[in-house]
């Protein structure tokens, strides 16, 4: 009988019981399967600095269960949700042999999910989002306008939820590349997404995230698993751990007040008018949290700013947007799995690599995203306790655990 291979696209920042627990899940679901997570680079969605490298998340997931890591570049990882939710399928639909995409959203009922996709690719919802999306509205936000228009507040209601919208863009990116690969779903258990309160042993990446930046390690110790645990506080003790958004204050600040709004107008994803209010917000914020403060409004979204940070520092403009991923870098392996490595080689369309050097060997739109990953590996150097120079892009050895 054949083993199924099951995908998750993941950012474990940190991994925690959550995150086990959907690990757990799908092994009693599909008994005997393998499981391959493509996980977030350097930087996350939100466009921070993930709090440990991708090398020590790696490890975590795989002392919890998962057999495969392979890595989402930066480049992506900090895209929108649509451009997220496809680059990580495109990549487990290049492997050729994953059976299962498998997430948790807060419905937990994939017909539901599969509906609310329908429904957004509808041609009037589609041209209202595009229209929405020309005013600066952020994705999510677009989304839920245009739908309100169309759908019964039921509907609505379910696109306010995270999950259920990352969920909603799988099953898009999915029927995008036309793939055979099933998507399925789980409930997302005990609190919400963005939750800042626990219920049993369980507590959202952003409480556990405000604890760790904070020193308060005892508080997560119940959230997390033993192991991840570990690995965290080893990492921390090392001054390896945790990265830091603010801590790239100064030099944001330097790169605004020093760009044109050419250059601004220029980096992916901006919208008509934000470069004036980010060049002017610069020169009147005391700091990064200020200047954050000045910019939000309901059309950008504190991850939208930090998006444009970012992309600015790391001259990302709109050619960027376009890319697709150009290879398959293989993060770590259960050392019991390792035939999963041969397999991947030899089933994958695009080139298999473990280390940057590789990659430099390839054609030039992998060469730029790798480039963007080596800068964000740079960053990282300047968003710990102190300056420390991290980059390992090119020396760091696949984990085995």
């Amino acid at each position: 009988m054949k083993k199924n291979t099951i995908a998750i696209i993941a950012e474990y920042n940190p991994f925690h019981n959550g995150h086990l627990y959907q690990i757990n899940k799908i092994k009693q679901i599909y008994n005997d399967c393998d499981i391959i997570v493509i996980m977030s680079g350097n930087f996350t969605q939100r466009c921070e600095p993930a709090l440990l490298s991708k090398y020590s998340r790696a490890k975590q997931a795989l002392s919890c269960g998962a057999d495969c890591v392979i890595e989402l570049p930066s480049l992506f990882s900090t895209a929108p949700a649509q451009n997220f939710a496809r680059a990580g399928v495109f990549i487990a639909n290049s492997l050729n042999f994953v059976d299962t995409l498998f997430f948790s959203t807060e419905c937990g009922d994939i017909d539901i999910i599969k509906k609310l996709a329908f429904l957004t690719e509808d041609a009037a919802i589609s041209d209202n989002i595009k229209n929405y999306l020309k005013q600066g509205f952020s994705y999510p936000t677009c989304v839920q306008k245009a739908v309100q228009v169309n759908s019964e507040k039921s509907v609505y209601d379910e696109l306010k939820k995270a999950n259920n919208m990352l969920g909603i863009e799988y099953i898009k990116a999915l029927n995008h590349y036309n793939s055979k690969i099933k998507p399925a779903t789980i409930k997302r258990m005990a609190v919400t997404h963005d939750c800042m309160n626990t219920k049993n042993y369980f507590a959202s990446a952003k409480f556990l995230r405000h604890k760790i930046l904070n020193n308060q390690y005892n508080d997560i110790a119940p959230f997390i698993p033993e192991t991840s645990y570990n690995i965290l506080l080893d990492e921390v003790k090392n001054s390896l751990a945790p990265n830091d958004f603010n801590k790239l204050e100064n030099l944001i600040f330097f790169n605004l007040y020093s760009a044109s709004k050419d250059n601004l107008q220029n980096t992916a994803y901006i919208t008509e008018g934000l470069e004036n209010r980010l060049i002017n917000a610069a020169k009147s914020s005391e700091s990064l949290e200020d200047l954050l403060e000045k910019i939000k409004t309901k059309r950008y979204t504190y991850s939208k700013i930090r998006r444009i940070l970012l992309y600015s520092l790391l001259g990302i403009n709109s050619e960027y947007s376009k890319f697709t991923p150009q290879y398959t870098r293989v993060l770590g392996v259960n050392s019991e799995k390792e035939y999963l490595l041969s397999k991947i080689k030899t089933s994958s369309s695009l080139p298999v690599v473990f280390s940057g050097k590789q990659i430099l060997k390839l054609n030039k739109t992998a060469n730029k995203i790798f480039d963007i990953e080596n800068r964000t590996a740079d960053l990282l150097s300047l968003c710990g306790s102190k300056i420390s120079y991290k980059n390992n892009e090119f020396t760091a050895m696949l984990v085995k655990v």
